[in-house]
């Protein structure tokens, strides 16, 4: 799946597939308050990333419709390597996004 935003830098409004334009809106504002900072560590001062950081990321593949249920390993690495089913997205808007691209940076 090719996703049509940059995940380190997310759009407060949520995309044409997002499924749930709340939980995107609430996880966007989760992830702009827990940015990398200095030392490695988060600006709330844990090391990066944090669990909220973690949560909003969750937060934005629940809102895509992703299967958010798979464990701790890196969701946002998991999806633009096409290993996560989306459960709510129609297929007419999974065929418009096709494989990934570009390599999410890891964290």
């Amino acid at each position: 799946m090719r996703l049509s935003f940059d995940p380190e830098d997310p759009p407060e409004d949520p995309p044409a597939e997002c499924v749930s334009p709340t939980v995107w809106r609430l996880s966007c504002r989760l992830h702009h308050s827990h940015q990398l900072g200095d030392a490695g560590r988060c600006a709330c001062g844990d090391p990066f990333p944090c669990s909220a950081r973690r949560l909003a990321e969750r937060g934005f593949l629940a809102a895509l419709g992703a299967n958010t249920e798979s464990g701790p390993a890196d969701l946002i690495d998991r999806l633009t390597q096409g290993e996560l089913l989306l459960k709510a997205v129609p297929p007419d808007v999974r065929r418009r996004h096709g494989p990934p691209t570009d390599e999410v940076p890891a964290s």
